[in-house]
């Protein structure tokens, strides 16, 4: 298991497309902020599939962050963390 943090930058009217795609994957955080482990396959999935999102566009940007070890993640989170679990419907 890898751990992602995926941040992507788009026009108002594309964001559905990122939002969409990678909440079937990772917790979405905040705005265009989506976290969560992930098997390696999926985490290339998930490159694969920004890449294809950014190039149909001049104006998108996104950046995918790894994180292959629980030891190197220090994760603090203020308030009510969207990752926790009772924030699920």
């Amino acid at each position: 298991m890898v751990h992602l943090i995926v941040i992507y930058d788009a026009k108002a009217e594309r964001t559905r497309h990122y939002r969409t795609y990678l909440r079937r994957h990772l917790t979405h955080l905040q705005q265009s902020v989506f976290e969560g482990d992930v098997t390696a396959g999926t985490a290339d999935e998930i490159r694969e599939t920004m890449d294809g999102l950014v190039s149909e566009s001049a104006y998108d940007a996104a950046v995918v962050y790894e994180v292959s070890s629980q030891s190197y993640l220090k994760r603090e989170a203020y308030g009510d963390d969207p990752a926790d679990d009772k924030h699920i419907l």
